[in-house]
C-alpha cells in the first residue's frame, strides 16, 4: 500500500457514513415510493461537491422502450447522478435505493426503518440490499476527495430506482445519456468481487379458462390445471439454463494473465533443439511476478516441479476441463483449494527450461490438450 492510498484508507469519514445510513434508512423506499430517499441522496450528494443531475422520469416514454419492465405502479420516480473530475476516462458507482416492504414489523428483532447496530452487525431495511452498500461507494469516493486525490477522468455517482422490480431506474439514467468505461455496483456479494453477474427478466402471464357448470367440469377448461404445468415447464427450463451456467463458469473462458502471446499452440521450431516439435499450450511473456489468475471455478490437483516446466500448478475444473500452468515464480494456492473465476492463484516466473518470463498455459479436455484460444472470450 503507497502513501496515498493509506491516506485515503486512513481518511474514511465512519461517523459521517453511519449517519447517512440511519438517515436513508429511516426514509422509506419500498412500494413504488423512492422520492423522499431520492431527495436525500441527491442532497449528500450536492454537499460533497459533486455535479447533480435529479431529474423526474417520463414513464409514458419508459414504456415504449423494449427493454422496460416494471411490476410495481409508480405515478413518479425520480433519478440521481452526480459527477466529479473532468476527463474522457469514466468510472461509475452505481446502487438502487429501493427495497422490499418490511413485511410483519413485529417479526422484526429491531424496528425495520431504523439503522440498529447489534453485536457488531447494522440491522434494518436495506442496509444489506443496498443503502449500506450505496452509502459505502459514495463515502470511498468522499474518502478520495478529502485526500486530495485527482481522477484521472470523471466519477459518475448514480442511485436508481425499481431495481426489485425490473430495473427501470437504470434504464432511465441510461436513456438519460449516462455512460461509462468502467463500474462498481455494491450489491453484497459475500466481500467477493464478482466481475459478471446474471440478469433478470420479469413478465406477467395470463392463463385462460373456460368456465363451466359443476355437473359438466369436464366440458371447462380449469386455468389451474394449465397454470400448474406451465410452472413446472418454466422450472424445467431454468434447471436447463443453470447447468448451462454452471458449465460457463467451470470453462477457462478467460486470459490466465496479461502479457504478449509469444507462442501459439500447435507444431513449432524449439527454441532449443532447433527441431520441429508439438507445443500443447500457449506462451504468454510479461514480467517476472505478473498475477495469473483462474480462467475458471475449480480445485487446485497438483503443486510441484516438473522438468522442463519448472514450477507448476494444475487446476481441475470439471466437466473434463484441465488448466496446466508453467515456469511460474510463486504459486498461491494450496493442493485442494478451491478456487474461483477470476481469483489469484500464481505469479508468473522463468523457472524450468525457460528462454525469459512467462506462462506456459495448457487447456486439456478429457486429458487431450487443445488450444485455448478457443476457449478465450474475453
Amino acid at each position: 500500500m503507497n502513501n496515498t492510498e493509506r491516506r485515503v484508507l486512513e481518511g474514511i469519514d465512519h461517523e459521517g457514513m453511519m449517519e447517512f445510513i440511519e438517515t436513508v434508512v429511516s426514509t422509506p423506499s419500498f412500494g413504488g415510493d423512492e422520492t423522499a430517499a431520492q431527495r436525500v441522496v441527491a442532497s449528500i450528494l450536492e454537499s460533497l461537491g459533486f455535479s447533480v443531475d435529479a431529474w423526474m422520469m417520463d414513464f409514458d416514454e419508459l414504456r415504449r422502450h423494449p427493454e422496460f419492465s416494471m411490476t410495481i405502479p409508480r405515478e413518479k420516480g425520480m433519478g440521481v447522478a452526480a459527477t466529479w473530475g473532468e476527463g474522457e476516462r469514466s468510472l461509475m458507482i452505481c446502487g438502487h435505493i429501493d427495497t422490499v416492504a418490511p413485511g410483519d414489523r413485529e417479526a422484526w428483532d429491531t424496528p425495520p426503518l431504523e439503522a440498529t447496530v447489534v453485536e457488531g452487525r447494522l440491522q434494518g431495511r436495506g442496509t444489506v440490499d443496498m443503502k449500506a452498500g450505496l452509502a459505502c461507494g459514495l463515502y470511498a469516493v468522499k474518502a478520495v476527495m478529502d485526500a486530495g486525490v485527482k481522477p484521472k477522468g470523471r466519477v459518475i455517482f448514480t442511485s436508481v430506482i425499481g431495481e426489485e422490480d425490473g430495473g427501470c431506474g437504470a434504464l432511465a439514467t441510461c436513456l438519460r445519456g449516462y455512460r461509462a468505461d468502467a463500474g462498481i455496483i455494491m450489491e453484497p456479494s459475500e466481500t467477493k468481487i464478482a466481475p459478471e453477474v446474471a440478469g433478470a427478466m420479469s413478465f406477467h402471464v395470463t392463463v385462460p379458462g373456460r368456465s363451466a357448470h359443476a355437473c359438466v367440469r369436464e366440458e371447462g377448461v380449469s386455468a389451474i390445471d394449465k397454470f400448474i404445468a406451465l410452472v413446472e415447464s418454466l422450472r424445467e427450463l431454468e434447471g436447463l439454463l443453470q447447468n448451462k451456467r454452471v458449465l460457463l463458469t467451470h470453462t477457462p473462458s478467460l486470459w490466465p494473465t496479461r502479457g504478449w502471446l509469444t507462442s501459439g499452440f500447435g507444431y513449432r521450431i524449439s527454441p532449443f533443439t532447433g527441431l520441429r516439435q508439438r507445443h500443447e499450450g500457449i506462451d504468454i511473456s510479461n514480467r517476472i511476478g505478473t498475477p495469473i489468475i483462474a480462467p475458471a471455478d475449480g480445485v487446485v490437483t497438483n503443486i510441484g516441479r516438473e522438468w522442463g516446466f519448472g514450477k507448476i500448478l494444475v487446476i481441475s475444473h470439471g466437466f473434463g476441463f484441465i488448466t496446466r500452468f508453467a515456469h511460474l515464480d510463486r504459486i498461491d494456492v494450496k493442493i485442494g483449494q478451491k478456487v474461483k473465476r477470476g481469483e489469484e492463484v500464481a505469479k508468473m516466473g522463468s523457472t524450468g527450461r525457460s528462454t525469459g518470463p512467462h506462462l506456459h498455459y495448457e487447456v486439456r479436455v478429457n486429458g487431450v490438450p487443445v488450444n485455448p484460444l478457443k476457449y478465450i472470450l474475453n
